[in-house]
């Protein structure tokens, strides 16, 4: 899926889910790997997120709400 969509150039970010089933060094090891496994895709993030625990909610909220804000716009540049 992210060999199809990537070149597209738009963001993707990815929820490693069921992450309150890990024990802390399990989290630390399993997001370590597959941010390395993914670090040649640019615009691919990666996080960490339990819906039973709320582990990584309000940070997926965040992307989400970022991926779907406008984009800000430039003032017109006025010359003196």
């Amino acid at each position: 899926m992210l060999d199809w969509f990537t070149p597209t150039g738009k963001p993707v970010h990815i929820l490693l889910s069921k992450a309150d089933k890990l024990s802390n060094s399990e989290k630390v090891l399993t997001l370590r790997r597959v941010k390395q496994e993914l670090a040649a895709l640019d615009s691919v993030t990666v996080q960490l997120f339990s819906s039973l625990s709320r582990l990584g909610v309000e940070e997926a909220a965040a992307m989400v709400e970022g991926l779907l804000a406008p984009a800000p716009q430039q003032a017109p540049q006025t010359t003196g």
